[in-house]
């Protein structure tokens, strides 16, 4: 009996995935650590994207801009669940993605730096 009641005092997880143009949509990937870490790596770009518009320059504004549509890519893939898909298609998007996030580092460091220095 004590299986019985512990088994009914779980909570049970429900999943909401749905299909939306043939895509699987599962919105549960953002509320993991690496999904709110894309989704505001996506809002900051272009949160910075719109100010460097007025206050930037042109690297700062490519940096922003394509932060923006790469991080936002990458979130989509993972919430549509693409991912293995383009993991079977090309079998280094893991080192691809940790490239990207490496040399956008190093770029908006001399940004940063530039900006302090100029």
């Amino acid at each position: 009996k004590l299986i019985l009641l512990d088994s009914l005092l779980q909570e049970k997880k429900l999943t909401t995935t749905s299909m939306v143009f043939g895509l699987t949509w599962d919105p549960t990937f953002l509320k993991t650590r690496a999904g709110m870490t894309m989704t505001v790596e996506s809002a900051v770009g272009l949160l910075g994207a719109v100010i460097s518009i007025v206050l930037g320059n042109g690297f700062e504004s490519f940096i922003y801009w394509s932060t923006f549509f790469i991080s936002g890519f990458f979130l989509f893939t993972h919430v549509t669940n693409l991912t293995q898909v383009l993991e079977s298609k090309v079998p280094a998007i893991a080192k691809i993605h940790l490239g990207y996030l490496a040399i956008w580092t190093v770029m908006l460091a001399i940004a940063c730096i530039y900006r302090f220095v100029a």
